[in-house]
Formats: C-alpha cells, sequence, structure tokens
C-alpha cells in the first residue's frame, strides 16, 4: 500500500511570519527525501552538479542553472545521484498570496503557469541565473528586517523569476517541447549583446527564415511574435544593468536596443509594475540593506 504523502503548512516551516523561506540543500547522503506536497509554491535554484527531482512520479534530472517551479498540489521528493556527491540548490518557499501578487503584474500568463505539473527551465544564460541569485540569496537572512523590506526583497526575486518563466513557458496554445532546431538556435544566439541590440532584424537572419515563417513558427512554440521575444530579451538585459551598475537610465536604455524613452519605460512598466528608476531603487534596498539604513 503506497505511503501517503506528507503535507506540508507554510506556518510550520516559517511561523514567524516571514512570506518567504529561502534555505540551501544538500541532497548527497540522504537515499529520497519525504515525499510531500504542501499549501506554498516552491521555487528550486539547481546551484551545482545535478538534482534528481520525482514529481507526480516522473523523474526529472535538474542540471546546473536550471530553475524549477513546483505548485501547491505537486507531490515531490529528492533522490541522491551518485555521481554528484557535491551537488546543492538554493529552495526558494512563499505563500501563495505572495506568489500570486508577483504572477499579477506579468503582462502575460503561459497556459502552464500556476498549474499542476512542475515548470522546468531550461539552463538559463550566467548572466540571468546569477541576477536571479543575486535577488535569492539575501531571502537566506532576512529574518531580522522589517516584515515591510523582507515581503519587497521576496516579490522583487518572485518577479524575476516568474518573467524567466514566462519568457520561456508557451502561452496560450504554444508548443515550445516541439521547438524546431533552427529556431532554438537563433533564440540561443540572441543572447549576445550584440544580436538582441541589433533586434528583429538580426532574429531573422539567425533563423535563415522568411519573417512570415519565423513569426508563424513563434506563435505556434512560444505564444508570442518575434518583435515580442526581442522586446522582452532587452528588457531583462536592461533590468539586469539597472540592478547592477550605476550608469544612467538613458545609457542602459540606447546599450539594450531602445531609442525611444517612452516606449522604453512602458515596456519596462508593464513587466515589472514600476519605472526603471523605481526598479533600481528597490533592488538597492534588497541586496544593499546599508544602502537603505543610510537613507
Amino acid at each position: 500500500m503506497a505511503t501517503q504523502p506528507r503535507h506540508l503548512k507554510f506556518r510550520e516551516i516559517c511561523p514567524d511570519g516571514n512570506p518567504v523561506h529561502a534555505a540551501d540543500r544538500r541532497p548527497y547522503g540522504c537515499t529520497r527525501t519525504v515525499a510531500h506536497d504542501h499549501d506554498f509554491h516552491e521555487i528550486i535554484l539547481i546551484r551545482k552538479g545535478v538534482v534528481r527531482q520525482v514529481v507526480n512520479d516522473s523523474v526529472v534530472d535538474l542540471k546546473t542553472g536550471v530553475i524549477c517551479l513546483i505548485a501547491p498540489s505537486d507531490v515531490h521528493y529528492f533522490e541522491e545521484v551518485a555521481a554528484y556527491p557535491d551537488a546543492w540548490f538554493t529552495n526558494v518557499a512563499c505563500t501563495k498570496e505572495l506568489y500570486e501578487q508577483a504572477a499579477g503584474r506579468l503582462a502575460r500568463q503561459p497556459a502552464r503557469f500556476g498549474g499542476r505539473g512542475p515548470v522546468v527551465l531550461s539552463p538559463a544564460s550566467r548572466p540571468l541565473f546569477s541576477f536571479v541569485v543575486s535577488l535569492v540569496d539575501p531571502l537566506k537572512n532576512f529574518h531580522a528586517q522589517p516584515h515591510a523590506l523582507r515581503e519587497q526583497a521576496a516579490g522583487t526575486a518572485l518577479l524575476a523569476i516568474l518573467n524567466e518563466a514566462a519568457m520561456n513557458c508557451p502561452q496560450g496554445d504554444g508548443d515550445a517541447e516541439n521547438m524546431p532546431r533552427w529556431l532554438r538556435a537563433a533564440l540561443r544566439a540572441m543572447e549576445e549583446e550584440r544580436n538582441y541590440v541589433e533586434g528583429l532584424p538580426r532574429l531573422i537572419a539567425l533563423s535563415g527564415k522568411s519573417q512570415e515563417h519565423l513569426a508563424r513558427t513563434m506563435r505556434a512554440c512560444l505564444g508570442c511574435t518575434p518583435t515580442d521575444f526581442v522586446n522582452r530579451k532587452r528588457i531583462e538585459r536592461a533590468a539586469m544593468i539597472l540592478a547592477s551598475s550605476e550608469q544612467p537610465v538613458s545609457r542602459i536604455m540606447f546599450e539594450t536596443g531602445f531609442n525611444n524613452a517612452s516606449h522604453f519605460n512602458e515596456l519596462f512598466r508593464e513587466k515589472y509594475g514600476c519605472s526603471p528608476r523605481q526598479y533600481r531603487a528597490r533592488h538597492e534596498m534588497v541586496v544593499n540593506p546599508k544602502k537603505r539604513d543610510a537613507m
């Protein structure tokens, strides 16, 4: 007779009123963890090696750089992979309320988003993964911070992760799993600065297809247009520069391929729910609390 999965409650693992709990985990040395579901959302960031997770009876091997979203109703547990004794990951648990609040700020909602079944994001580009980690790591030691700041920090990190999920999961009837190789190669190449700055013409050239063929395929596989993809990639890069440098906003705008401030601000606010300057200020408060204290 199968053992019933344990049901975890958020307030049991985080009784101090914090809306998020983050901690590092090492699966090696434990044959398998206890199967469980929960009344909260989990986000897993693979920091090193390969971590094996069993979700709803399906085995998923997660590699370095992968981000995995686990819904409350998912039954899952971890197993050690003997070949990777030094593997480790960061586990983030957050309340349904905080998760839904962050998800509600997204302009587009993929069909699978928030539903049952894990959302596994292929290894993110190194700059993007480093950016997400820079937002998540401070959450591990935020218990002594004011509640408002903890919630803001968690919301900022969640929004960055969910934006990445929204960009990589199909919208509507998209079918990303059957994406043709030529499109995968073109989209990978668009991670490079010189390509996303050049924008749509460069994406068309990299695909080797007509604009019409490219647009049809991207709608079928990703549920977005080539222009939407380029703009998201540019805005994503702009957010990373804003959070990690003191360059003027106008310079960042031009460096990421935009030449219209109104359009740039509109797209940025649509994705992040605030202006570029507000985003920078919030990130500084989250990552550099000393700067907040000095204000």
